[in-house]
């Protein structure tokens, strides 16, 4: 699945509740049974079948991350890719032989005292934001109770409007860690990043140079773009990374006059 695909998903996922009757719930549940229909989309008609308004379709739209209905069809069709057929053997060697790749590049690019300096700088700036989308978010979640167990309380922005929103309250001494495995989502909120007077830094698969002008600190999870490989380090390298710094950040904690 690539990352387009798995965004727009679990956007749509995630809005889905126990309320068979609440709106989100109806367009989320009618958006993925009929994912692979985009083509024929029409706003007057799922207006109908779900018993919706059209302007309930555009604000729904708008919530899970698309300025209209029409983007979000144009997204659901460019990436509407169901998968190929692979055997549970091939795929299970195939998954274990990827992951042990990456935990062996990340283990090695994490031996060294960088780990300590953003324990150290998450520990020191007065507030701690985690800036990330939906899906780099909820890797975060576990990162987030490891943090808040120290006595550390970590502010999360999903969206581009919520950045917005409070980035005139932007201090100096505050600290801006920005999730952003495939880059996308980087090169959406670099500039405001930059704009603004807090220290920042970026975990991503993206080796693109100019995130290094935008962001104050940036950690690249491999020595070569692996954006092509989003989801699986997604799921596997982005919590083994955090998992890392959380352990550091925890021991900064009890032992806070280790230098």
């Amino acid at each position: 699945m690539n990352p387009v695909q798995a965004n727009i998903l679990g956007n749509l996922t995630k809005t889905i509740s126990v309320d068979s009757s609440d709106i989100d719930t109806i367009l989320a549940k009618y958006f993925i049974s009929h994912y692979y229909e985009a083509k024929d989309f029409n706003i007057y008609t799922i207006a109908e079948k779900c018993n919706v308004s059209r302007s309930s379709i555009r604000r729904y739209c708008q919530r899970i991350g698309f300025e209209n209905f029409f983007n979000l069809k144009k997204a659901m069709i460019e990436n509407n890719s169901k998968g190929d057929i692979v055997t549970d053997s091939a795929y299970r060697k195939n998954l274990t032989s990827e992951i042990l790749a990456i935990i062996r590049e990340l283990d090695n690019r994490m031996n060294t005292d960088e780990v300590g300096k953003i324990s150290k700088r998450i520990k020191s700036c007065s507030n701690f934001y985690i800036l990330a989308e939906n899906t780099e978010n909820n890797v975060s979640k576990e990162f987030q109770i490891d943090l808040a167990r120290c006595g550390k309380i970590v502010f999360p922005i999903t969206t581009k409007t919520q950045f917005l929103k409070i980035k005139e309250s932007f201090q100096k001494t505050d600290l801006i860690f920005s999730i952003s495995v495939t880059g996308k989502y980087a090169e959406k909120i670099g500039d405001y990043v930059h704009s603004c007077p807090s220290k920042s830094i970026l975990i991503t698969c993206n080796r693109l140079k100019e995130f290094t002008n935008k962001f104050t600190y940036v950690y690249f999870m491999s020595h070569v773009d692996q954006t092509a490989n989003a989801q699986i380090y997604r799921e596997f390298g982005v919590p083994y990374f955090l998992a890392i710094l959380a352990n550091n950040y925890r021991n900064l904690f009890l032992n806070p006059t280790d230098k």
